[in-house]
């Protein structure tokens, strides 16, 4: 097995052949973080886990080349190369591209992203569609009560 290369204490062993989902390492310096990650991608990738869908995460260019170097150490070339090593930076940049595609997508489909005036606008016209009217509740304070509901993750079922 790869992992037993490693040379792992207790902790860094645990973490390393933890399989039940994500995983957040966090040590101090010369803790071992590097190898427990290293070790933890060629458990999950001998386990069968495509590396495409492991994700290692650090905050500069030079600690990413390290681990990607040390992956490649370890993992054959086409294995390595498809783990994805980067930098807190390059993940957000990846996520705004993708969120910029979304946006791309719905465009062409006439679907828009709305901010909180145009549901606002579009909450007051549902209002008087369908002739809801409570002398208890303004528009806008049934909105505020909406919002805060959802702010909460509470279930409109909930409402007596």
């Amino acid at each position: 097995m790869l992992i037993d290369q490693f040379d792992l204490d207790q902790d860094q062993y645990q973490a390393a052949t933890y399989t039940d989902g994500p995983l957040l390492v966090y040590a101090g310096p010369g803790a071992g973080k590097t190898r427990t990650l290293i070790a933890r991608t060629a458990h999950l990738v001998e386990q069968g886990m495509n590396p495409n869908e492991i994700y290692l995460t650090t905050f500069t260019r030079k600690a990413r080349g390290e681990m990607q170097a040390r992956i490649s150490e370890v993992l054959d070339v086409d294995k390595a190369s498809r783990v994805n090593v980067m930098t807190i930076d390059a993940i957000a940049y990846r996520i705004l591209k993708a969120v910029e595609r979304v946006r791309e997508i719905n465009a062409s489909r006439q679907c828009r992203i709305a901010d909180d005036e145009t549901l606002y606008q579009h909450f007051r016209e549902t209002i008087v569609l369908t002739g809801f009217e409570s002398a208890k509740l303004s528009q806008i304070d049934a909105w505020k009560e909406i919002r805060d509901w959802k702010g909460r993750g509470r279930d409109p079922a909930e409402i007596n």
